[in-house]
């Protein structure tokens, strides 16, 4: 009686990696995620296109730059659709345009060489797109030379989270775009 052959043995450019409930089997097609529980497994596949995102998201995770959500970066959306967004700050009166970076649902990264905020101060954000103009209360989170970060105040109701509709509609069309995107 032969004995039973390992994954790497049957597929040799599989490799498997288990984690508590949780196995990542990385093969030719792409990389599949199981978690076993007590009475049924969930699985995802992405194909080999997508685990580039993942493996970017994970080197941020290592490096302390891990964000809470989904972040649509402008510099890879067609630049007609780039043209169409405007996006400005309002602080203490006074209104600066400024460049976007990437954008979420709970904050937004930007250049804004000349904004003389700092991290603890209250803003405004307008960001027309399109049809829908989202104005938002936000507090700078970090300032410096290269860019700032914002966060949404009223995002959040509780634990949950509860973004402005225009904002949503906002993010949806840039994240819809940024998909199709990547996938061409």
């Amino acid at each position: 009686m032969s004995q039973p052959k390992t994954t790497a043995e049957r597929e040799p450019n599989k490799q498997s990696l288990q984690i508590g409930v949780t196995t990542f089997t990385i093969g030719e097609a792409g990389l599949a995620i199981a978690v076993d529980g007590k009475t049924q497994t969930a699985q995802v596949r992405l194909d080999t296109r997508e685990t580039a995102t993942l493996e970017q998201f994970l080197a941020k995770y290592r490096r302390g730059e891990a964000r809470s959500g989904f972040r649509v970066p402008f510099h890879s959306l067609v630049a007609n659709l780039a043209d169409d967004l405007k996006l400005t700050l309002v602080y203490r009166g006074t209104i600066y345009d400024v460049s976007p970076i990437d954008i979420s649902l709970t904050g937004l990264l930007l250049r804004a060489s000349t904004f003389p905020a700092s991290a603890g101060n209250q803003v405004v954000v307008r960001i027309i797109l399109e049809d829908y103009l989202a104005k938002l209360n936000a507090e700078v989170v970090r300032a410096d030379s290269d860019a700032v970060a914002l966060h949404f105040t009223d995002c959040m109701d509780g634990s949950e989270l509860s973004p402005d509709k225009e904002l949503s509609a906002i993010f949806a069309r840039l994240e819809r775009l940024f998909l199709q995107q990547r996938k061409n």
